[in-house]
């Protein structure tokens, strides 16, 4: 069986309600085809979403680029605050 508390993400309350706000046509398409889809973050209008990508990472002790990471992740944004100026 399952064990959700080691999911290794550190989620404390599981009560905890989450949001998620996005387009009234990505709901419209949500509900219509029953498919909740993923954007790849490059495709994101907030500049600030991907400055992860614009950073350099040390793999084995040699800097290394992460731009082509956003040609292969998909991602969703989702809080807890059910307003939130970020959002």
């Amino acid at each position: 069986m399952y064990n959700i508390e080691s999911n290794g993400i550190n989620i404390k309350n599981w009560d905890c309600p989450i949001y998620r706000i996005y387009p009234l046509r990505r709901f419209k398409d949500l509900v219509e085809t029953k498919t909740n889809g993923l954007v790849r973050p490059k495709l994101w209008e907030d500049p600030f979403e991907n400055f992860f990508l614009k950073c350099t990472a040390i793999c084995n002790d040699e800097p290394t680029s992460l731009e082509n990471l956003r040609h292969n992740w998909y991602g969703q944004c989702w809080t807890k605050n059910s307003d939130s100026d970020a959002m």
